[in-house]
């Protein structure tokens, strides 16, 4: 779950020109029921100006948080939803190559 989150941040700040490091604050998860069979872990894409205030505070800091959340889902519906605050940073220049 941690995973599905990190990966959507990072490739939506990579898809949009931006050289970042990622980072987990904090996050938990809350387990509904075992998943013991195939299963999809779903990143929930952030709605309103969630991501347009992290954006504007990135572009002006440098550095910005973002709420994120996802969960796990299989044939008896959502097993386990994690909710986490990642924080994105920009890579120093030097960094760059």
């Amino acid at each position: 779950l941690i995973t599905s989150c990190y990966a959507w941040f990072f490739h939506h700040l990579e898809k949009q020109g931006f050289k970042t490091h990622v980072l987990i604050k904090e996050g938990s998860t809350e387990y509904l029921h075992p998943v013991t069979k195939n299963f999809s872990a779903i990143c929930v894409a952030p709605t309103g100006t969630m991501y347009e205030e992290f954006q504007d505070h990135f572009e002006r800091k440098g550095k910005g948080r973002l709420k994120l959340e996802a969960y796990i889902e299989n044939e008896k519906g959502k097993a386990c939803v994690f909710k986490g605050t990642f924080v994105a940073v920009k890579s120093k220049k030097s960094e760059l190559g």
